[in-house]
């Protein structure tokens, strides 16, 4: 039962959530329960930010505006997943479903034809894309772009690099339109010119650890979205 009448000063309320959806449903309508009750604006601890983002969403769906002021690190946003995607794809040992599964987020490609190229690879049980020998579009786009990202070079180069292929392969809009895109091209200095940054960096590194200095970069970053000016809901950390 929620218990919507006024609270004492230190009085906490228990309850028994069944898993985690359950959890967030529970936390969603407890909120709303507040806010109907002209209690604005209410903090919402963020604990557990799996949970919290799940609660999230559940409000938002209700229309509930929500300051975050917590924000999440950038490894967890779709912008870097799809930085993670394409650098799995590049790598010369990269299986068949990590290269397709880039494939299909890249506007450069025909939809149509990555689906028949993928209609092959599943027939053929191929796991190892240096495998796949089907002659298509889709195909002689993918590993001309591989060759450019085997060799090993310096970081500066690096960050030219990737910034081109994510280019060529269509993916620079959604950065530029996303405030998150935004935050991890800032956070990785893919801008233009933002990579002489690191001009005195002359070390040559493979692909292998230009991947891990990205990952390590992504999950130090973090991202806080933009506030709405008045927030009924604020998420805070303990």
């Amino acid at each position: 039962r929620l218990d919507d009448g006024p609270r004492r000063r230190g009085q906490c309320l228990l309850r028994q959530a069944l898993d985690a959806e359950d959890e967030a449903e529970q936390a969603c309508a407890v909120v709303l329960t507040h806010l109907a009750a002209g209690r604005v604006p209410l903090a919402l601890v963020a604990q557990d930010r799996v949970l919290t983002r799940r609660a999230r969403g559940l409000l938002a769906e209700r229309g509930v505006s929500v300051r975050d002021e917590t924000g999440w690190t950038l490894s967890t946003t779709r912008a870097a997943a799809a930085i993670v995607g394409l650098l799995r794809a590049m790598a010369w040992d990269a299986p068949s479903d990590a290269v397709l599964d880039w494939a299909k987020q890249a506007p450069a490609l025909a939809s149509d034809d990555v689906d028949g190229l993928e209609a092959h690879v599943r027939r053929s049980g191929i796991r190892d894309w240096r495998a796949v020998a089907a002659a298509s579009d889709s195909r002689s786009f993918v590993e001309s772009l591989r060759a450019q990202m085997q060799s090993s070079r310096d970081l500066p180069s690096w960050l030219r690099s990737l910034r081109a292929a994510l280019q060529t392969a269509g993916q620079w809009p959604m950065f530029l339109q996303d405030t998150a895109g935004q935050a991890v091209l800032d956070a990785l200095h893919l801008h233009d010119h933002a990579d002489g940054d690191f001009s005195d960096v002359g070390a040559r590194i493979s692909l292998d650890g230009f991947a891990t200095w990205v990952a390590q970069v992504l999950e130090a970053g973090s991202f806080v979205p933009p506030h709405p000016e008045q927030a009924q809901v604020v998420l805070l950390p303990l």
